[in-house]
């Protein structure tokens, strides 16, 4: 068994101080607490490669979510101290999920808080970011871009899928789709189906992520965020949840896809919590839902959206929608817009004329699952040898 030597720490998404995870947690497994699915993941990498983590500040860890929120805390500056002092050899800043820093300078920023922290040992740190870029130009840190700790969720729904034959056929629903949280776009979603009279031909939940759980019903007044121009006149909006389905953690429990609802479709319609974000592709676990169930799928996303998935080595269904075109476009409204008519005609067809396309997918479908196991078990070890 190969030891790890490395304290862990995670930082607090908002006001970003640092707080030690113990070796100790992991190994209890006490799994049901904050972070649950970063302290399950460290155990099930132990069992998984033979590996065991150490108590110890030769390397640390700090997983982060908004880089730009850490602050020099008593931890930090422990940690620091440490660097200089060659007690801590490697300092790595591991991205749990796409929460990234946006804007023009956004680089640099995290470059010169990284050297104003360590300074001359600013090569000391390592930074891993949650999806794509190849418009970001760093000039002090070489980060590593990866699938952060999304790999978990996958690995779980990975888990689940085995119970399931994915290859039948005479399904009676033409798309299956899960929107959580009341975003504009999802909103404006649910209007667009609702208008057209497509829902019938849909799997679908809707908001079963809400503040008050009792709620049946959401107008505008109850999204997260701007309205993004996107405001619907609808006065009130059902709250849609699977009948298969008791929620207990809405968060944990929405991550697995539910493959009884899904396996009665052909195609799945995702759309990714980061839309707005132009300078790095940032994916969630929903990016690859459709992949794991063996189907093809319509993404909404950023504008690099389709062109992360070819660079992670997906192949895409450009027969569903016009992936070029879609890219091409910054304004959210515009993209959607692709989106929506992408699926009303989609919905035009015969569900006899939807099986054919899916039967003949089969190669890329395969090829796309494969790929994700390939990527989710790449990713583990890559994970593992920055400790090195």
């Amino acid at each position: 068994m190969k030891k790890i030597n490395v304290k862990f720490y995670s930082q607090e998404s908002v006001k970003g101080n640092l707080s030690i995870y113990s070796i100790d947690i992991i190994k209890n497994k006490h799994i049901y607490q904050n972070n649950a699915a970063l302290i399950s993941n460290l155990y099930e990498l132990e069992k998984k490669y033979d590996v065991e983590f150490c108590e110890s500040f030769e390397n640390v860890c700090i997983f982060y979510s908004n880089f730009e929120a850490i602050n020099n805390d008593i931890n930090l500056i422990n940690i620091i101290n440490k660097v200089k002092l060659g007690e801590t050899k490697k300092v790595i800043f591991f991205q749990l999920d796409m929460n990234w820093s946006t804007g023009d300078n956004a680089v640099e920023k995290i470059e010169n808080i990284l050297t104003n922290y360590f300074g001359e040992h600013i090569n000391k740190v390592i930074i891993t970011i949650t999806g794509l870029s190849s418009k970001h130009k760093w000039n002090k840190i070489k980060p590593i871009y990866n699938l952060g700790f999304f790999t978990y969720v996958l690995n779980k729904n990975i888990n689940e899928v085995k119970k399931y034959d994915l290859q039948i056929t005479n399904r009676k629903k033409w798309f299956y789709t899960t929107q959580n949280r009341i975003r504009p776009v999802r909103l404006h979603l649910y209007d667009y189906l609702i208008e057209n009279n497509l829902l019938e031909q849909f799997e679908y939940s809707f908001f079963s992520i809400i503040e008050n759980k009792n709620k049946e019903y959401v107008n505008w007044n109850d999204i997260i965020g701007s309205d993004e121009g996107l405001k619907t006149d609808r006065d009130f909006y059902l709250v849609k949840k699977f009948d298969n389905e008791n929620l207990q953690d809405g968060h944990k429990d929405t991550q697995l896809v539910n493959f009884e609802k899904s396996l009665n479709t052909y195609i799945d319609l995702i759309f990714e919590t980061s839309y707005n974000i132009y300078d790095v592709f940032p994916f969630s676990e929903k990016s690859f839902k459709g992949i794991l169930s063996k189907k093809p799928f319509i993404l909404f996303g950023g504008p690099d959206i389709y062109k992360g998935m070819e660079q992670l080595g997906f192949k895409n269904y450009d027969e569903l929608i016009d992936t070029n075109e879609y890219s091409k476009h910054f304004n959210t409204k515009d993209r959607l817009k692709i989106v929506l008519e992408s699926i009303k005609k989609i919905c035009k067809l015969d569900i006899a004329e939807v099986e054919k396309y899916y039967i003949g997918q089969k190669e890329k479908i395969e090829h796309n699952y494969n790929r994700l196991i390939e990527l989710i078990n790449d990713n583990d070890k890559q994970f593992l040898d920055l400790f090195k």
